[in-house]
């Protein structure tokens, strides 16, 4: 799937974990233009089996129901996700738990919507998630015009910008341990501050030499104390244009490289009207040549 050319600590991993950060506060006001919605098992659930909605009412149904809404904070975990594709390339997720879910907006509507939809779902499936690997050269453009048709629709689950060459870099702050305990999270929120801003300037000097090149927002990795000091860590993933050498990217002494990748596959979700089977593979790799390997959604072992 990838060239991982150095890895100092965790990398960045294609699949499930690679979108299981979805952000349950946020409010969903950008889901207004959505063509179609997605419902497949997240988490709690790992079957291939999913619902594919397209019906103009049922979607405006969704939409009107999600939009500007948000789920109170819970540690349940998650067994569905919804996504709201707006384009061929671009889709809104959020995440639902069964059992521990409470939205600020239209509850008691929402879980009854949700519910009929989960139970069809489970009980008589339509549609199938099946995870196509593609060339990482093969634009996220170029996947869909070539495998989408009116029986089966293209997702990603996965940022497109990971078929691209990146790097990660981590910038550390480290302080003295405060003598009194209630100090404590005023000398952590420093060292974060610091931390956000030597890895800022990295990715300023980075950015600023490779022509498209992106980074992704910090990310807080790490926050240990010992030894009387409190050590935070924050991280970023940089994509380059897929003609950079991720190995002669200079990086500034103030940060640290976790890792330098140069993708030759990517990972895209492929909605069908059947489950995954031999024959289902056959089909796709013989009909789409370009196609690496085809394996049910969440079946890291075919």
């Amino acid at each position: 799937m990838r060239r991982t050319i150095s890895t100092l600590l965790v990398p960045l991993v294609l699949g499930l974990s690679a979108y299981s950060t979805v952000a349950q506060t946020r409010k969903r006001s950008d889901i207004g233009g959505t063509r179609s919605i997605l419902i497949a098992q997240y988490m709690a659930r790992t079957g291939s089996e999913a619902l594919l909605i397209t019906d103009r009412k049922r979607i405006d149904e969704l939409v009107r129901l999600f939009r500007n809404n948000e789920a109170v904070p819970h540690a349940c975990g998650y067994h569905w996700i919804i996504w709201f594709r707006q384009s061929a390339t671009n889709a809104v997720p959020f995440a639902h738990n069964e059992d521990c879910q409470v939205y600020r907006l239209y509850d008691t509507e929402l879980h009854a919507v949700l519910n009929s939809y989960f139970s069809s779902i489970l009980k008589s499936p339509k549609y199938y998630v099946v995870d196509v690997t593609v060339p990482a050269s093969l634009s996220p453009e170029d996947v869909v015009t070539k495998l989408e048709s009116p029986n089966q629709q293209v997702f990603f689950f996965n940022p497109t910008d990971e078929r691209l060459p990146h790097i990660t870099i981590a910038a550390k702050a480290i302080s003295k341990m405060p003598v009194s305990r209630g100090q404590r999270d005023a000398a952590e929120a420093r060292n974060l501050r610091n931390a956000k801003q030597q890895l800022a300037i990295a990715i300023r000097s980075i950015t600023s030499t490779y022509t498209g090149a992106k980074a992704s927002p910090p990310d807080h990795r790490s926050s240990r104390s010992g030894g009387g000091e409190i050590e935070d860590t924050v991280q970023s993933t940089i994509s380059f244009s897929n003609t950079t050498d991720p190995t002669r990217i200079a990086i500034p002494e103030s940060v640290r490289v976790i890792e330098r990748t140069m993708p030759d596959s990517y990972i895209v979700q492929l909605v069908v009207d059947q489950p995954f089977s031999p024959m289902l593979c056959s089909t796709l790799t013989s009909k789409y040549p370009f196609v690496v390997h085809v394996r049910a959604f969440g079946d890291f072992e075919r």
